[in-house]
């Protein structure tokens, strides 16, 4: 502010024609960062890259069955990453890993135009879990369900969109989902936010994850 005031003086004496052009020139750049911060706020947040996985020629609706599905999922990686969760993300495309400390880098969500195959039938079940452990939270026998939810400080901000997302996590803490000794665990938005809005896949370990404890906790005829 005090440059641009400087710029825009004008004085009695001698070079006030060269001080009136100083202040045009302040006058032009302030109204360029107005217009170019305009532009940048109608525009929004940054949007998803959104694009086909490599190796996919097939294209799905979402609603085949898990056996129609077998071998035709083309998964982002195979396994959940190492101390951490499905979903969680690094925090740039560009950037391989934003934790220095961390053992291994974290992925970034590969938004589809299309859903994965058996997506929609894959999610509901994911969404079985996740209401399982709600319902036994809210009644005080969560060990039953093996599926603990926690909530993390702050608010997670979605790789896609920039927007403020949720601090949910479920974790399963039976045997059935431990992997090397860690529990399976993932964040209450990567099913409706990423694989909901953008047809994200999960790793391979995470999609198997959820059918065999779904056939664990679902009802059977």
């Amino acid at each position: 502010n005090s440059f641009c005031t400087l710029l825009a003086m004008r004085t009695t004496t001698g070079g006030g024609k060269w001080q009136r052009c100083l202040a045009l020139a302040a006058v032009v750049f302030a109204t360029g960062c107005v217009v170019s911060g305009a532009i940048a706020w109608l525009q929004g947040p940054p949007r998803a890259t959104i694009r086909m996985p490599m190796g996919e020629s097939e294209a799905f609706n979402g609603d085949e069955t898990t056996d129609e599905c077998d071998g035709r999922i083309v998964f982002p990686r195979d396994r959940i990453p190492k101390f951490a969760c499905e979903g969680y993300w690094r925090d740039s495309e560009s950037v391989a890993d934003t934790d220095p400390d961390a053992p291994a880098p974290l992925p970034f969500p590969a938004a589809r135009p299309l859903p994965f195959c058996g997506q929609h039938l894959w999610a509901k079940r994911l969404a079985y879990l996740e209401a399982r452990a709600r319902e036994a939270l809210s009644d005080g026998h969560s060990t039953n369900v093996g599926i603990a939810i926690a909530r993390t400080r702050g608010l997670s901000p979605s790789r896609l969109t920039g927007e403020l997302l949720g601090n949910l996590e479920f974790t399963d803490t039976t045997t059935a989902g431990a992997r090397s000794g860690e529990p399976v665990c993932w964040t209450g938005d990567f099913r409706e936010h990423y694989v909901g809005r953008f047809n994200v896949a999960p790793s391979r370990e995470f999609y198997h994850y959820v059918l065999a404890a779904y056939d664990r906790l679902a009802p059977t005829d």
